[in-house]
């Protein structure tokens, strides 16, 4: 269980055990933001999508990439890629919403088969 002090949105304490559960489940609410405190995410984590098992980061097959280079690449269509996304039936940070964002954003179908959330150590980006 993760608890926040809202009077300090920085300070943030979690249970020992409590570790991101990943789902497969399409419609499930995605954490892809983490804290950079919360230290579930002190390791990249599957939140989507089954655990790749081949000791690497990621499945070999599938395409990865940071979340923030679609905005960099051009922000314009990142930015309408949402709002059609948002238009759509899906709720907000789950897979099928991803599926929407992308689809628009690149133009044709995608099937989002694992997603990985993480914090950037350096700045504390998710």
């Amino acid at each position: 269980m993760i608890t926040q002090n809202y009077n300090d949105p920085y300070s943030m304490e979690m249970q020992q055990n409590d570790l991101y559960q990943s789902t497969l489940n399409k419609d499930a609410i995605l954490e892809t933001t983490p804290h950079y405190n919360d230290k579930r995410f002190e390791k990249e984590q599957t939140v989507f999508g089954s655990e790749p098992n081949n000791g690497q980061y990621g499945h070999k097959h599938l395409h990865y990439d940071y979340s923030d280079r679609l905005w960099q690449f051009d922000y314009n269509k990142a930015q309408k890629a949402t709002e059609i996304a948002n238009q759509g039936s899906a709720a907000p940070k789950s897979c099928r919403w991803y599926e929407a964002y992308l689809s628009a954003h690149f133009g044709r179908s995608v099937e989002i088969e694992h997603i990985i959330a993480g914090v950037n150590r350096s700045n504390g980006y998710p």
